[in-house]
């Protein structure tokens, strides 16, 4: 039992998904979530009672839940109907592929999914990559790119992507690529990738997240601490007594594209089925990639700030234009960085918040104005990792005191130097 706030959390769907792990399939797993998602819902309770929000609580803000809970007690035949029309996607994939993609397609037009499409300017950071230790050359930004096209028989069946589809994916944070290929910086060679923002602004990036979850437990709560007086009717919000039946549509499908892979499953990665075709039809609609957070354990980082991005994925698109083993335009859309045996992973964060002092010094005296919003917009947008990760542990260390914290300064570093080149 518990209430919206912590029903609509990462940490609660996924042990809530992952109660189903014992079924035999996973379409069998789909309907215990089912099942389970819909008593939880009915065992809500408001947030004063429920206690996991202690601190943040706002007359207000407890107004906004009750309504928002309701209304999610209500909804159960819709909540049930999205889950039946996923599940049918499921089946029908089975018989007839294209049919289910348009099955999809409907249910995508239905709740305006199409409609989430990442903030540029949010995007544009740097993105890390990492591939195992072997007999390559890790000095070559291409050895840590995608899989050849002429290799492709090894690039195999991932959440976004096809068996056979060499396809980019990429984590926020050195800690997200350890997380996702389950694995430490030991038995890895990073590459980094900084997107520029001037080949990216008008490109559109799936924002594929529980807006549920990021909406109550992140912006509400500090948007009645600082007085504001809104309503759960007041359909400038983003949820609102009026859009909350496409709001829940959408986070279930998210919910259920980012299922996780059931550790002792029939090995068929069933759980990507639903998410392959979901990326099928973002390239028919001239998504370029989707962004989401990882659905892997972190309990061993703490004290991290919670707007934090250190866990999200990003799954970009190639295009194989029979020309270059490699998508080269993608390739030549960011800016690159592998190690070349420079690095002394001395930088300390205080080292690299002096680097950006001075460099935003310089942004404001140069004379080149917005020919420089590519270095500005991603300087401001690491600055904001670095301070939402400075207090953070892992494993008890200061994370940007770990090889792996010391591993991400060390390739900012290179980043901020060739801004002050530009400059």
């Amino acid at each position: 039992m518990g209430c919206v706030a912590c029903f609509q959390s990462y940490k609660f769907q996924n042990e809530l998904k992952r109660k189903s792990f014992s079924c035999h399939d996973f379409l069998s797993e789909l309907e215990q979530y089912k099942q389970n998602y819909m008593n939880e819902v009915l065992a809500l309770v408001p947030v004063n009672l429920c206690g996991c929000m202690a601190g943040t609580l706002d007359s207000g803000f407890i107004d906004w839940t009750n309504s928002f809970m309701s209304d999610m007690k209500i909804d159960l035949q819709l909540i049930e109907g999205v889950f039946d029309q996923l599940m049918s996607v499921f089946k029908t994939e089975r018989i007839d592929a294209n049919a289910a993609k348009d099955d999809f397609k409907a249910i995508i037009k239905q709740y305006e999914v199409d409609l989430l499409v990442a903030p540029q300017v949010m995007c544009n950071s740097i993105w890390y990559r990492g591939r195992p230790l072997g007999s390559y050359n890790p000095q070559d930004i291409k050895e840590l790119f995608h899989i050849p096209f002429s290799k492709r028989g090894f690039a195999s069946c991932l959440r976004f992507n096809k068996q056979n589809e060499p396809t980019l994916y990429f984590g926020s944070s050195i800690l997200a690529v350890e997380k996702e290929l389950s694995t430490t910086l030991v038995d890895l060679n990073i590459g980094a990738f900084a997107p520029i923002y001037s080949i990216y602004y008008n490109k559109k990036i799936f924002d594929f997240r529980n807006i549920l979850f990021e909406t109550i437990q992140k912006s509400l709560p500090a948007i009645f601490s600082d007085g504001m007086k809104i309503s759960y009717s007041d359909k400038h919000m983003s949820i609102n007594s009026q859009s909350i039946k496409t709001d829940l549509a959408r986070s279930i499908i998210y919910e259920v594209c980012t299922f996780p892979v059931d550790p002792n499953g029939n090995g068929a990665k069933e759980e990507y089925t639903l998410p392959n075709i979901l990326s099928d039809i973002l390239r028919d609609l001239k998504f370029i990639g989707i962004q989401f957070p990882s659905t892997k354990s972190y309990i061993d980082l703490v004290d991290e700030h919670e707007f934090s991005r250190h866990n999200i994925n990003v799954v970009i698109f190639v295009e194989d234009n029979k020309m270059s083993d490699i998508d080269i335009d993608r390739l030549n859309s960011f800016r690159t960085y592998a190690v070349n045996g420079s690095e002394t992973y001395s930088y300390t964060l205080k080292d690299i918040e002096d680097m950006m002092d001075v460099l935003r010094t310089k942004f404001i005296a140069s004379s080149k104005g917005r020919a420089l919003n590519d270095e500005k917009i991603q300087t401001a947008n690491i600055k904001l990792h670095l301070e939402y990760m400075k207090h953070s542990k892992i494993n008890g260390v200061d994370y940007y005191d770990s090889i792996t914290g010391k591993t991400e300064l060390e390739f900012i570093s290179k980043l901020l130097i060739d801004f002050d080149a530009v400059v």
